[in-house]
């Protein structure tokens, strides 16, 4: 099982987060070589998110992907930390054509699994490998930021390019 449905399971997680936080989904930049499956926008700061809904078996060791084959682990060449960290690039290039420095903008990474048949023998790098029903508490156990009119300019940026987004005001 693979795509739309897992960024439904993932999409039904991030609509949890509190008021305030804009949620884009299936964003698709002039720049980018792809679309970005989840932006998050809020208190927080900027993560992106890749889901993965594959079956079968996968192994993670640092930033390598393995996926289990003929009674063997063969490694994964465009993984989807690699496609993450692409999509953040792309991002962070769009950003700044729009009038945002990168030195600003400080991009957090999440791979949504969705399957529970993953084992991380070593953490990524880069980025975060979670379940969609641990993204909400990620999110929000980071360090509010204090630019929030750099967070508002992103979202208004990013808007023109998702196919939906999510937003519930504040009271």
């Amino acid at each position: 099982m693979k795509g739309p449905s897992g960024e439904n399971i993932v999409l039904e997680q991030l609509n949890i987060l509190p008021k305030n936080y804009f949620v884009f989904h299936d964003v698709i930049l002039p720049n980018g070589k792809g679309n970005i499956d989840h932006i998050v926008v809020g208190q927080t700061g900027l993560f992106i998110i890749e889901t993965k809904n594959y079956s079968g078996s996968y192994r993670i060791n640092g930033n390598r992907w393995y996926y289990y084959k003929n009674n063997k682990y063969i490694e994964i060449k465009q993984n989807p930390g690699t496609q993450l960290m692409r999509n953040i690039l792309d991002l962070k290039s769009f950003l700044e054509d729009k009038g945002i420095k990168k030195s600003k903008i400080y991009a957090k990474g999440i791979v949504a699994f969705v399957q529970n048949n993953i084992s991380i023998t070593r953490e990524p790098e880069n980025y975060k490998v979670l379940s969609p029903s641990a993204i909400p508490e990620h999110i929000l156990t980071h360090r509010k930021t204090d630019d929030e009119n750099l967070l508002a300019k992103i979202a208004l940026e990013l808007e023109p390019y998702c196919t939906e987004l999510t937003y519930v005001p504040k009271d």
